[in-house]
């Protein structure tokens, strides 16, 4: 698929792309169609801006522009649909005084002066439905020519009212309502749902209406407009985080230039500065991959929630004489004194049971290391671009490698945690300025006994083994406390050197050593089956609206008897009249299903 991909793109004019070909001939395809009859509309692809009254849709689309050409107002402005085609052009000598628009009802003229676009606009509303704010379904067709914009066709829709003005019927909520709906239906359609954040995002008209034509949320993109206008102590991390009306697309925020902005003439460039710095000011409120979660740990936060609420409180849980009965002590002490027995507290019982209480913490540690491992892994996924589920061959590859790398840090750093353990194994340091010592312990465990008052009958332990075993456990567990202190600090110390700050260091060099391969791009570059059907559609779609552009741009007179009564012209009827030619087939199997009815075509 990738090399037919490249083939077809080599085939190309140079510098022609799919949306430099693709995009202007929808916009042609839409130009014809319009001339033919205002009640005629092909549903292609576009991004249709919705939202209430006054919530910042023309801002929006200034801001994607870059100009300031739109009516504003705080009554109702956009009362007909703005079909804007953005069209990008080669750079100019006169830099933005080369921007110019052009009106589909003034077709030739030319306005390089956007605030004569922005008179146009009003002077052709009015023309149409008057000045007492009439709304009308019948779009306006502008064409902006820059080398600072994307191209691509926005529409920008009349804003939900829900009480009528002026000239206004009873009935404006439904009428408008409809006519949104009637826009965002298709399929092809992108919809910017545009709510201000100071608005409960689960109470958004344009959500509501975005969700009724696409219920999925597929090809919703949520827009939060007036963010610097909202309630102090309030913040829209929540919605911008898609936790309120979650979007697959997700949220965006926003900060747009204000009426009296617009009133000082506040330039864009000075408008989207400003922007930035409210963001830079305000990290949470940064919608991308990048913004700190709120509501759980993440990253380095897990990893010193594993070192300071795991691994030390497991340490410290640990008794080191819990599974040392007097009995064992006792064995151990006789055991020690052989045939003459001991005076005083011998040592060798002490170093034999002290290492068996500080074997005892080789298994949490190695236990920590697992979550260590664990929680590296789970950051490296969740940094993976969202693209790289397209290329199911790349995932696995790159999930493979990622993992190989943690797993050879995994390896030195658990041999790192044995080794200390061994070390402390290894010597016992009777002399640390921390350790209890026998004469501490001896006063601290109370000395001999005393008589009791009435004598019986001598118990299985005399009062000097008492006095040995209690000594015994004293220094066990002054030594092993040493010892715990020492992992606690020595393991995470290990973990970091050998874990965490290796895979920092060296996994973006892996990665490139292990996957920047010649031979393996075409592998791993391989989309997913479903992927790779949507291209060769798309792919054959351009082919067949190239094929038929020419015969298309001849016929708005022929078409316009034939406008149905709901105002939709019928392509099946006129392809059952069209003469069979070398283009019919091609242009009745995909231009059809690929544009107007996604889904439904068959694989060419």
């Amino acid at each position: 698929m990738a090399r037919a991909f490249a083939e077809h793109e080599a085939n190309l004019p140079v510098g022609d792309t799919l949306g430099q070909t693709l995009i202007p001939v929808i916009n042609k395809l839409q130009d014809v169609f319009a001339q033919v009859s205002p009640d005629v509309r092909l549903d292609l692809p576009q991004v249709a801006v919705i939202g209430s009254q006054s919530s910042g849709k023309s801002s929006v689309l200034e801001a994607l522009v870059g100009r300031d050409f739109l009516p504003r107002g705080s009554n109702i402005v956009t009362r007909r649909p703005l079909i804007l085609q953005l069209i990008k052009i080669p750079p100019s000598p006169a830099g933005p005084a080369g921007d110019w628009g052009e009106f589909l009802h003034c077709h030739g003229k030319r306005f390089h002066d956007f605030d004569r676009i922005r008179q146009e606009i009003l002077a052709e509303t009015d023309r149409l439905v008057g000045t007492n704010k009439g709304v009308s379904d019948k779009p306006i067709r502008l064409k902006i020519y820059s080398s600072s914009v994307l191209t691509m066709t926005l529409v920008d829709l009349p804003g939900i009212t829900r009480v009528p003005v002026g000239d206004q019927p009873n009935d404006i909520e439904a009428r408008v309502r409809a006519m949104v709906l009637d826009y965002i239906a298709a399929e092809s359609c992108i919809i910017l749902a545009v709510t201000p954040a100071n608005q409960d995002p689960a109470a958004s008209d344009a959500l509501e209406l975005a969700r009724r034509a696409d219920p999925a949320g597929a090809r919703t993109i949520g827009v939060l407009t007036k963010l610097d206008l909202m309630d102090r102590g309030t913040d829209a991390v929540a919605a911008l985080r898609n936790e309120v009306v979650p979007l697959r697309l997700g949220h965006v925020g926003v900060v747009l230039r204000s009426q009296e902005d617009i009133a000082s003439r506040r330039g864009m460039a000075e408008a989207r500065a400003a922007e930035r710095a409210f963001f830079e000011a305000r990290p949470t409120l940064d919608g991308g991959s990048d913004a700190l979660p709120t509501d759980e740990l993440a990253g380095g936060a897990r990893l010193r929630h594993v070192f300071r609420e795991v691994l030390g409180p497991g340490l410290d849980a640990l008794d080191p004489t819990a599974e040392l009965s007097d009995a064992d002590v006792r064995t151990a002490i006789r055991n020690s004194g052989g045939v003459r027995g001991a005076l005083l507290i011998p040592e060798a019982p002490f170093e034999l049971l002290t290492r068996r209480a500080v074997e005892r913490l080789l298994a949490p540690c190695l236990q920590c290391k697992e979550y260590v491992h664990a929680e590296l892994l789970r950051a490296a996924a969740a940094a993976a671009p969202p693209d790289v589920a397209r290329f199911p061959a790349l995932r696995a590859v790159l999930a493979e490698a990622v993992e190989a790398y943690v797993e050879q840090g995994a390896a030195p750093a658990e041999a790192m945690i044995r080794n200390l353990v061994a070390c402390e194994l290894a010597f016992i340091n009777t002399s640390h300025p921390d350790f209890i010592g026998g004469n501490r312990a001896i006063a601290q465990g109370g000395g001999l006994a005393r008589p009791p008052a009435t004598l019986r009958v001598p118990a299985a332990m005399s009062d000097q083994e008492a006095v040995q075993v209690d000594v015994t456990r004293l220094l066990v567990a002054s030594y092993f406390n040493i010892v715990r202190r020492n992992m606690q600090d020595l393991v995470p110390k290990a973990l970091m050197l050998f874990l965490v700050n290796n895979l920092q260091r060296g996994l973006q060099q892996h990665l490139i050593h292990t996957l920047y391969r010649e031979e393996l791009f075409e592998e791993l570059m391989t989309e997913r089956e479903d992927v790779a059907a949507k291209r060769s559609g798309c792919l054959s779609a351009l082919r067949a609206l190239r094929a038929a552009l020419v015969t298309l741009e001849g016929l708005p007179g022929e078409m316009a008897g034939r406008a149905a009564a709901s105002g939709r012209w019928s392509f099946k009827a006129m392809l059952a009249e069209i003469p069979t030619s070398g283009y019919q087939p091609l242009f009745q199997c995909q231009v059809l299903p690929a544009i107007l009815w996604p889904g439904h075509c068959s694989q060419p």
